[in-house]
């Protein structure tokens, strides 16, 4: 499911040589290789050339991004302590901030701790409470009613956290910080030391996390192979529909200097219209202004494997249709798929199984055909 809101951000990447049409990655030949020649008793041949090709194209990316969070204190009082600072993070089983002289406990549950519970209370909240110590590494049940042992796992992670459980038998929703994930950050923070909230006050917004990442507006004519997205020198896996293939590869794309650098401009992900560039200019990695005036992101899309390819003069193939194509050699026509075109260069691949010819005809017949 796509986000709450989304941006769409430029991918793209200067071509790697003057001319490329499809973004290829090869080292160029001679413009006229010493292996053509002219005989005068026949037609000329030439020896084609292999190149190795990664097929780098410019691409737009779409970032989905969730709707922003918040921190809400459960308790009311005087901030007495607190570490956020934006870019901070919340991590679940500390503590970020005091209210009233009495540690808050950063806590991650798929439910948030709405009641106070003691040992044999029951429901999804429960289940949620000792599943998140169980991750935290505590020896309790994840499954049936609230144990002691859980309570106590609990209250022993507010008194690490320098705070005195009211009723060691109880798990104390004013003791808890809710918090959306094992660990958040900070995007801004709302009561500094001093403040005096009230329960159920915004006492810090989140980062907005990004939850899709996808390859737009691709175009029609890549060279056929599983692609890899490249940002800051960091290459990404792709499913087939062109995404970001785990959740870690979405965290390690939220953590490249490209995208902190766009977060640490002020140009929020989750704000309507940041991003949705048009254009940009730069090398993988970098950032600039699009047309639609948001941040733009570049990357490289290119073939998770280079494939071997041969380069031959245009006039040496005929019976060119959709990307096909052929080559004479020795007056036999050989069939080819032709990935790309320069300046005075086609770019060809062989089916599998098939080698490339000692030399081709560099003007076959007309009308020769495979």
């Amino acid at each position: 499911m796509r986000g709450a809101t989304g941006i769409t951000v430029l991918a793209g990447v200067a071509l790697a040589a003057a001319g490329v049409t499809a973004g290829l990655v090869l080292t160029q030949p001679a413009a006229l290789p010493p292996s053509a020649s002219a005989e005068t008793s026949g037609a000329p041949t030439m020896v084609p050339t292999e190149q190795s090709v990664s097929d780098i194209r410019s691409v737009q990316l779409t970032v989905d991004v969730e709707a922003k969070k918040q921190i809400i204190t459960p308790v009311g009082g005087l901030v007495t302590a607190s570490r956020c600072t934006p870019g901070s993070p919340f991590e679940s089983g500390t503590s970020t901030m005091a209210v009233s002289g009495a540690p808050l406990l950063n806590f991650a549950t798929a439910v948030p701790l709405w009641r106070d519970l003691r040992a044999g209370d029951t429901g999804d909240d429960v289940r949620a409470v000792q599943a998140e110590l169980s991750r935290l590494g505590h020896p309790v049940a994840t499954k049936g009613p609230l144990t002691a042992r859980s309570v106590a796992a609990y209250n022993g992670r507010v008194k690490e956290a320098g705070g005195t459980p009211a009723d060691p038998a109880v798990i104390e929703r004013a003791s808890a910080l809710w918090i959306p994930a094992p660990q958040v950050v900070a995007a801004t923070c709302a009561a500094n030391v001093g403040a005096t909230v009230s329960d159920g006050q915004t006492v810090a917004e989140l980062r907005s996390a990004v939850t899709r990442v996808a390859a737009a507006k691709v175009p029609d004519d890549l060279v056929a192979g599983p692609r890899v997205l490249v940002v800051d020198g960091t290459r990404f896996a792709l499913t087939d529909d062109l995404q970001l293939a785990s959740p870690d590869d979405l965290a390690a794309f939220t953590a490249t200097p490209t995208y902190q650098g766009i977060l640490a401009s002020g140009a929020d992900a989750a704000s309507p219209g940041a991003g949705a560039g048009a254009g940009g200019d730069g090398g993988s990695g970098g950032t600039g202004a699009s047309a639609a005036g948001g941040p733009t992101v570049l990357a490289d899309l290119e073939l998770a494997t280079p494939v071997t390819a041969w380069t031959v003069p245009p006039s040496a193939l005929t019976d060119i249709a959709d990307g096909s194509s052929c080559i004479v050699s020795n007056g036999n026509a050989m069939p080819v798929t032709v990935i790309a075109s320069s300046l005075g260069k086609s770019y060809v691949i062989f089916a599998d199984g098939v080698d490339a010819p000692a030399s081709i005809d560099l003007r076959p017949r007309s009308g020769t055909t495979c």
